[in-house]
């Protein structure tokens, strides 16, 4: 059984980084994983990837053990579900489906995935050189600004600069012009530049609170978002070269 609520949230805080594209078999979709009483959702596109967490539920019995892959059609609906009907879902689960039961008695039958997930751990980095805490909605005002000109390349990309108590946005287009705009940080390590996806950025900032960190090594490496304290939450960020 499961908390609908925290169903819900768990699908929600992962949905955006699933792939769009139904032939790539295992990233489109949402890995959902048990391990020691806590439930794990994780959707990537293997350019951004993101997993939450929820410890409220009985997992004994764990029909989703060790690991279901649902498909995106699926996890939406399911999210819908569970958001509406707040309260303890069942969950049962044979070879090929898993069948989720609302407090209601509505049952929602999901045919799992027919494919391979990646093994995310090794995506997410675990230790890094910088890291900057920035307010949300500043941070998030920027890169919209920004995007307004990184748009006119495919790739949205713009620079984020971090030094010392600050970050710089940054961006440029042949004929779009280009913009700047510093933010107050409280950051610690060295200097960095690196290149993002506007638009990447911005889906990892949707559920956030007032604040997250950014944490990074190298301007190849990749981003870690973290959500002020939350410790059932995290983003990572491919980044992009700057030209």
């Amino acid at each position: 059984s499961v908390d609908g609520g925290e169903l819900a949230r768990v699908l929600s805080e992962t949905m955006y980084a699933a792939s769009a594209d139904e032939n790539r078999y295992g990233l489109n979709g949402l890995h959902v994983e048990v391990n020691d009483g806590t439930l794990r959702a994780v959707a990537t596109d293997g350019s951004r990837l993101a997993w939450s967490e929820t410890d409220e539920g009985e997992w004994a019995q764990c029909p989703v053990s060790p690991r279901s892959l649902l498909s995106l059609r699926a996890a939406k609906m399911l999210a819908r579900l569970a958001a509406d009907e707040v309260g303890v879902w069942a969950v049962t689960r044979c070879s090929r489906a898993t069948a989720w039961t609302s407090p209601g008695g509505a049952v929602l039958i999901t045919q799992l995935v027919d494919g391979e997930f990646p093994d995310y751990r090794q995506v997410i980095p675990d230790k890094w050189r910088t890291a900057a805490v920035v307010r949300v909605a500043d941070l998030a005002a920027a890169l919209k600004r920004a995007d307004v000109i990184a748009k006119e390349s495919r790739s949205h990309t713009l620079v984020l600069r971090v030094a010392p108590d600050q970050i710089r946005v940054s961006t440029s287009a042949v004929d779009g012009g280009s913009m700047a705009e510093t933010l107050h940080t409280e950051t610690d390590g060295p200097d960095i530049e690196i290149g993002v996806n506007a638009r990447y950025m911005l889906d990892a900032l949707a559920a956030a609170g007032d604040q997250v960190t950014l944490a990074m090594s190298d301007a190849l490496d990749p981003i870690v978002v973290q959500y002020g304290g939350r410790t059932n939450l995290c983003a990572v960020v491919m980044p992009l070269r700057i030209d």
